[in-house]
């Protein structure tokens, strides 16, 4: 801004304290805009990082130092050269060795090689014998098939009545048929269980499978499919109820919620935004997730939820959980995977190894000290002992880090916008210390979450409340089912098998993913519990 000359003193001490105090002012700002424009690179940049590059937060150690992954070049290279053959590998649940896909457990067609008759004659001039043969497999697709079971109901009348047997009660009797998921429908506990996993499993929207369907002659509108979701969260809502009781008798939770777009909600705007929120809890080798829809993020959720529960909430930094929790008694334990996940975002648009690496490698130090627990497993005493004694040194020592770097970093700058939320969040990070039945981190809840995230993109929005609430319903069985080490397609046909046979508590408990094995499933589908063949079912 131009000066006024005019308006200037004209003693030379007064005009050295205006210029003093005009140099410090722009220096100031000068200072002021330096910060900004770093801060704002570092969004850039971390920008182009989440869209462009590997999501992956996995960081290695080299040479003593953490070093970034080049993931997928360098793996492709090492294991391109000197690879003269196909191996195929597969592994059946993450966490296991992966082993040769064995592809002759499958149904399968002989194909035969044989030699030209000419060629089965030695050169001596005798008839060469067939002394065996090479086998290899390879896959062959068939499209889908569709099976149509024709349901023939045998009726009976007694002679005596003769051939006109209107209007006479009892004069004709009829086979009844078996109680159905859905009455008066089409579908099957297989069709059910096909269309639902397509979409709440493989995020295949109802409007895609309906093309596919037509491709094969069928012509089932995505109206109907819609429908047929919400009528067996109608009929089978007792099941979601049922989770939630056992869920809230664990003393362990984690809560975490994701934006969803519902239309027709009343007195609501079809592009106001909704909540999907996950719930994950449940003793050891019963893992429970039940999704639930509501139509804010307000930290009511929480106090209605959680209202008569007694114990820890994991969570992120969202003031919804402080807020909702407030006067409930509760703990609530912190995230190390958000703190951390600010921390690599930092490191690895930092040149060198500075600070946020430090950071990254204390935490890491918290990591490794559940992996010891892990492998060593241990009970949840021997785990909060073990906590106590490595990883509480850990923490108290990145503590004082962390205090030292928030006097001398600036919190508009990165790095002091992930100490200060690491520092703001310190009494619940220390929370798990203390529990061995509290995780580290909110990452199993999180995985929970990300399948209905990666569906969402697919199909966009639900198209009603009813709509939203039967999806949150079946996300949950079939995450909960995933869980438990259940197939969600076998799981469900053997749902939707026994469920309209069930008369009350005790048999609904029964058909719950955790009270389940895939031997019990197998058993009564009649298929092989690593269910590669399947018969239909006699139904009664």
């Amino acid at each position: 801004m131009p000066i006024d000359i005019s308006s200037l003193p004209n003693d030379s001490e007064s005009l050295k304290t205006i210029f003093l105090q005009t140099i410090n002012e722009s220096r100031e700002q000068i200072q002021k805009l330096q910060e900004e424009n770093k801060r704002l690179r570092f969004e850039i940049d971390l920008f182009k990082l989440r869209f462009f590059a590997p999501h992956s937060e996995k960081m290695k150690i080299e040479t003593g130092q953490l070093m970034l992954f080049n993931e997928a070049e360098d793996i492709a290279s090492k294991t391109a050269k000197g690879a003269e053959t196909e191996q195929i590998t597969y592994s059946r649940r993450k966490g296991r060795k992966s082993r040769e896909l064995d592809l002759s457990q499958y149904p399968s067609v002989d194909v035969v090689h044989d030699l030209p008759e000419a060629e089965k004659v030695h050169s001596c001039g005798q008839a060469m014998k067939e002394i065996g043969a090479d086998v290899s497999y390879k896959l062959r697709v068939v499209p889908k098939q569709l099976l149509v079971e024709k349901h023939i109901r045998k009726k009976y009348a007694c002679p005596c009545q003769g051939v006109d047997t209107e209007g006479i009660e009892g004069a004709v009797r009829i086979a009844a048929l078996p109680p159905q998921m859905i009455e008066k429908s089409i579908s099957t506990p297989s069709l059910l269980a096909d269309i639902l996993v397509s979409k709440f499993s493989d995020s295949l929207p109802f409007y895609r499978q309906e093309k596919i369907l037509n491709r094969y002659g069928i012509e089932i509108s995505r109206e109907t499919l819609s429908r047929w979701a919400i009528k067996i969260y109608e009929k089978a809502e007792v099941l979601q109820d049922l989770m939630e009781e056992d869920l809230l008798k664990w003393p362990v939770m984690g809560m975490d919620e994701t934006p969803v777009q519902v239309l027709s909600e009343k007195d609501r705007k079809n592009e106001t935004k909704s909540y999907m929120w996950v719930m994950r809890g449940g003793p050891p080798g019963k893992s429970i997730i039940v999704f639930r829809y509501r139509p804010t993020r307000s930290g009511e959720f929480v106090r209605e939820y959680l209202k008569d529960w007694k114990g820890t909430l994991v969570c992120d930094g969202y003031a919804g959980y402080d807020s909702g929790g407030r006067d409930l008694p509760l703990r609530l334990a912190g995230c190390w995977a958000h703190a951390r996940r600010k921390f690599v975002e930092t490191a690895k648009l930092s040149k060198g190894q500075g600070c946020a690496h430090e950071a990254v490698e204390y935490i890491r130090q918290l990591y490794l000290v559940e992996d010891e627990a892990r492998q060593g497993d241990l009970d949840f005493d021997q785990v909060r002992e073990l906590r106590q004694s490595k990883a509480k040194p850990v923490m108290d020592g990145f503590k004082t880090w962390l205090d030292q770097k928030a006097m001398e970093t600036p919190p508009t700058l990165p790095l002091g916008s992930a100490v200060r939320y690491a520092i703001g969040e310190w009494e619940k990070l220390q929370t798990y210390l203390n529990d061995g039945r509290v995780p580290i981190d909110n990452n199993m809840t999180e995985n929970a979450i990300r399948l209905f995230v990666v569906g969402k993109k697919n199909w966009l929005f639900s198209a009603c409340p009813a709509g939203a609430d039967a999806s949150a319903f079946l996300y949950g069985l079939i995450e909960t089912a995933q869980a438990n080490g259940l197939e969600p397609y076998w799981y469900l046909n053997y749902l939707f098998e026994k469920f309209p046979l069930s008369k009350g508590e005790n048999d609904y408990r029964a058909l719950l993913p955790y009270n389940l094995t895939p031997e019990i499933v197998a058993t009564h589908l009649q298929v092989k519990p690593d269910f590669t063949t399947y018969k239909i079912p006699e139904r009664g």
